[in-house]
């Protein structure tokens, strides 16, 4: 899919295809979890396919670079199935809605297409999940597209062939978000996006505090940084654990939802890890780079699968 700067891209490839594309339109990577020796699924674009011709001319050079070694380059690390299960296949949930057919969406750019994604999406979430299709064309979007339900995709027909053209700032929709840092900067310079992936209480909360200019902290369980209490202490895992010891097991129970926050070790292989593990990586100095996690913690939200209590252990349902 393709979205304007304005706009939240697909997935992270298309963060650092908007760094290297001129002003105007940034292009998603293509949407596809394809693999070396794994063939794509119907309809994948794939890494490497060569730049349609209306994009010709103002690609820049890395990002040409990127696409003919997506899965080898050596300064942006692939990362088109990150935060999903590790790496694990990418959810084939079965399309419940085509925006065109079933919306009246028009894909011609000529109306505000935001209603009736609005309107799919949470008939999908409704149903119980599904996916919910946007044809090939050029989608207006004057709103705030959200999903606000497990098991829904958003899905286009690909790179240069389903775009979203965003028209208005956030600022515009919701209003000033002031810095929580103070001064006269705005936090939607790294905060929200024209796609918001956000349960109905939680969007209200945050948006009420903004159009207030509470200026509010966007994190998963509220407005402040300690909107939470500490369930138990978990002790040194590494990256990939699954099952975990903690100090106390008494207030955990299988299926409940917990947030885990993450500090890093004296070697900062937290760091390490957010850089991508890149090749460039292994020469940086990383004491003078503690400051990126020092403003907010490092958050990982999963699911309790297992307990006990005699060993004090606890499965989840992602890896670290």
């Amino acid at each position: 899919m393709e979205t304007t700067r304005r706009g939240l891209l697909g997935s992270a490839i298309g963060v650092a295809a908007a760094a290297a594309l001129p002003s105007g339109t940034a292009s998603a990577a293509p949407r596809t979890g394809t693999t070396p020796g794994r063939p794509p699924s119907p309809g994948e674009p794939v890494p490497g396919e060569p730049v349609p011709a209306h994009a010709r001319g103002r690609t820049a050079a890395l990002w040409r670079e990127f696409t003919r070694t997506p899965f080898t380059h050596p300064q942006i690390p692939y990362v088109g199935r990150a935060g999903y299960r590790g790496g694990a296949d990418l959810p084939r949930r079965p399309v419940v809605a085509d925006v065109v057919r079933d919306y009246g969406a028009r894909p011609d750019g000529s109306a505000d297409a935001a209603p009736a994604l609005n309107r799919a999406l949470r008939d999908a979430g409704r149903r119980g999940g599904g996916t919910v299709y946007v044809p090939p064309g050029t989608y207006r979007i004057d709103g705030i597209v959200r999903i606000g339900h497990d098991r829904v995709v958003l899905r286009g027909a690909g790179s240069g062939h389903t775009t979203l053209h965003a028209t208005r700032s956030l600022t515009d929709l919701i209003g000033p978000y002031g810095s929580r840092y103070g001064g006269d900067k705005s936090s939607w310079s790294w905060a929200g996006g024209l796609i918001w992936l956000c349960p109905q209480a939680r969007w209200e909360s945050l948006t009420d505090a903004i159009k207030a200019r509470d200026r509010p902290f966007e994190g998963w369980t509220g407005n402040r940084r300690d909107a939470w209490r500490t369930l138990t202490a978990v002790r040194p895992a590494r990256r990939g654990d699954r099952t975990v010891t903690v100090a106390d097991t008494t207030a955990l129970r299988p299926g409940a939802r917990v947030l885990l926050q993450l500090s890093d070790d004296a070697d900062h292989t937290l760091l390490r890890h957010m850089s991508g593990d890149i090749p460039g990586a292994a020469v940086y100095s990383w004491d003078d780079k503690t400051k990126l996690t020092s403003y907010v913690p490092y958050e990982w939200p999963c699911r309790v699968t297992a307990v006990e209590p005699r060993h004090r252990r606890i499965t989840l349902d992602l890896s670290l």
